[in-house]
């Protein structure tokens, strides 16, 4: 029930709180739901789209690279962590 209350609130975190609090809590709701990283760094970055010049997605990188950071570390818990 708590990682639901993690990603309700860092879906909200972008409008609220400032960036590193929005990281805080998404990899914190990315522990049980990875793509929750994923999610909010898009987020993140269509609400501060800038309005001219170049355009590189932080937020969506970032993002992607917690998601895959969650994925790998739930599958090493899974492999060889619980064999212990």
């Amino acid at each position: 029930m708590i990682y639901v209350a993690f990603f309700i609130v860092a879906l909200f975190s972008p409008f609220l709180f400032p960036w590193y609090y929005t990281a805080i809590l998404a990899t914190l709701s990315s522990g049980k739901y990875p793509f929750a990283a994923l999610a909010v760094g898009i987020e993140f970055d269509v609400l501060y789209l800038p309005s001219r010049g170049s355009f590189i997605p932080l937020g969506t990188i970032i993002g992607g690279f917690v998601t895959a950071l969650a994925f790998f570390i739930r599958y090493v818990m899974k492999t060889y962590v619980r064999r212990v």
